[in-house]
């Protein structure tokens, strides 16, 4: 499954508007109220408001490789195509554009070295494995999941944007 995610220091951002903030709450135990959990490694982990502080390099720990189970975990939801066996995964990331010369390469060597990976997610395990991880400066990333349907074009122009639906009372 062919799989997108834009991580911005601010948010993690997955084509079809979905983003989250890149902000992780880590607890020994089952967090008592909403679903966005995730239970990796005997520790569960729930997003949050509270961004992660600026990181020059996202490979130091494992907060930003959660977050992206979080990221793999709605991607396949939102596909339909969840299934309780192995779900093989080609990853495309997306970096900072003042970060992707230095640090591509070991960007997409944070996810492909663990092998297979068991996590819960809604209530559903998961297991995937990352086949491959391919690095791109922020928005190209999402871009190369369409990449066949526009490389007939001689110019393409890619937006990265956060869009805040408005919401009415």
């Amino acid at each position: 499954m062919l799989i997108s995610v834009d991580h911005g220091n601010k948010q993690i951002k997955l084509p079809g508007g979905r983003s989250f903030t890149s902000g992780l709450s880590e607890s020994d135990s089952r967090p008592p109220f909403g679903e966005d959990f995730l239970k990796y490694r005997g520790k569960y982990y729930s997003l949050s408001n509270n961004r992660i502080p600026y990181l020059r390099d996202k490979t130091g720990d494992n907060r930003f490789y959660i977050l992206t189970l979080f990221a793999i975990g709605f991607a396949i939801e939102d596909s339909g195509l969840y299934r309780d066996e192995l779900i093989p995964i080609k990853l495309l990331v997306g970096l900072p554009p003042a970060h992707f010369g230095r640090q591509f390469i070991q960007f997409q060597e944070y996810f492909t070295h663990v092998g297979i990976e068991d996590f819960e997610f809604h209530n559903k395990k998961f297991m995937i494995q990352i086949d491959e991880a391919h690095a791109y400066p922020q928005a190209f990333a999402a871009a190369m999941t369409v990449y066949s349907q526009i490389r007939s074009y001689p110019k393409v122009v890619v937006i990265d944007a956060y869009v805040k639906h408005a919401t009415t009372n």
